[in-house]
């Protein structure tokens, strides 16, 4: 399936995606990967993009796929706890890919963010084609990330291939959370490999 023909595809996160609870420790399941680079860019609480550049020798490039606004109550089930949103907060909704040499997909990005502590960060995240951890350094706002899964799940862009690794974080304005990330990796390019 092409990036183009991605596009029409679902644009839901995958089920659970965020049903974690916000002191989990994702240690564990990590520390099962074989490969060292797949548990350092789990573990990472770095910025995505620059891992995945790093890997791949390609700066990655994003494709938006779906972004929206919606009410928490809304948002993929979890995802308001993750963030300690009301149900009536609203909040922004982006599925996109991360992209690498000849558009070959990269990751499936699934975050919902919260707009009340950032209002200005949806009108950037808008015109933009940036990555969330980008955006918001142009910005000038300091943020932070705490993982809190790691795992298996399927890859969605060729279920063939067989399962990619996945990452599911906060991201933190001050001290409060601003966007909760899901991240499911193409296994073709992070192993997924396990090492029992």
């Amino acid at each position: 399936m092409s990036g183009r023909a991605w596009a029409h595809h679902r644009t839901g996160p995958p089920p659970g995606a965020f049903d974690v609870a916000p002191d989990a420790d994702p240690a564990p399941a990590i520390a099962r990967f074989a490969s060292p680079l797949t548990r350092i860019l789990l573990s990472s609480e770095g910025l995505t993009t620059t891992l995945l550049a790093a890997l791949t020798a390609v700066r990655p490039r994003l494709r938006p796929v779906h972004q929206g606004r919606l009410p928490a109550a809304e948002a993929a089930p979890g995802a308001a706890d993750l963030l300690r949103a009301g149900a009536r907060t609203e909040v922004l909704t982006r599925h996109s890919l991360s992209l690498g040499h000849q558009d070959r997909p990269l990751s499936v990005n699934h975050v919902v963010i919260r707009l009340d502590l950032l209002p200005r960060l949806a009108e950037r995240l808008s015109v933009s084609a940036l990555p969330l951890g980008a955006v918001l350094w142009a910005m000038g706002t300091g943020h932070r990330r705490t993982v809190l899964a790691a795992g298996h799940r399927a890859w969605p862009h060729d279920p063939e291939v067989g399962p990619g690794c996945f990452k599911t974080y906060v991201l933190w304005h001050d001290d409060e959370p601003l966007a909760a990330v899901t991240e499911t990796f193409n296994p073709a390019v992070v192993p997924a490999a396990t090492g029992e």
